[in-house]
């Protein structure tokens, strides 16, 4: 239930940046959806060094892509919707006062988790972690790196095409 809602969310927020065309506001919104793939990677893996290790991976990736962008993008000044990111915000909030609700109603289960720490457990999250890398989940981290890459190696050869920096200071 809990990542149904998650995973509505998270759409509903996409269809919300289609409008957007300023490249900070977009990356403001990957920015949430990553948090966001976060929370849901955390509920559905039951480890938690895995999807923050993935996440400390994403948040470097962000800030050289908000780093080319701010090479690329002119100095306009964007019309920010502050009702649009206060409903963002409340729906975050509800979202994990519902995730903490789940988390009490559950607790009896964490409390036999905590108990029954044996080997098969840790054999069955080394199993999961795994899983990550293989054939049908590879291929989004793939994805990633590729666009990294290219973005990368793009702005790279713009600026050595101009041979100077692409934004120039004042």
């Amino acid at each position: 239930m809990m990542k149904l809602l998650i995973l509505m969310k998270t759409i509903m927020m996409t269809f919300n940046l289609i409008k957007k065309i300023n490249p900070f506001m977009m990356m403001m919104f990957l920015l949430i959806f990553f948090m966001l793939m976060f929370i849901m990677l955390i509920l559905m893996l039951n480890i938690s060094w895995y999807p923050m290790l993935l996440f400390m991976v994403m948040i470097g990736g962000m800030l050289m892509l908000i780093l080319y962008f701010t090479s690329l993008a002119s100095n306009n000044l964007s019309k920010i919707n502050y009702k649009f990111f206060h409903n963002l915000m409340l729906m975050l909030i509800m979202m994990i006062l519902m995730m903490n609700m789940n988390i009490y109603l559950n607790n009896n289960e964490i409390m036999n988790m905590f108990n029954l720490m044996n080997f098969n457990q840790i054999n069955e999250n080394l199993i999961y972690s795994n899983k990550m890398f293989t054939h049908p989940m590879m291929y989004t981290s793939m994805i990633l790196i590729l666009y990294l890459w290219f973005t990368m190696t793009w702005i790279v050869k713009m600026c050595m095409k101009s041979k100077f920096p692409l934004r120039k200071l004042k």
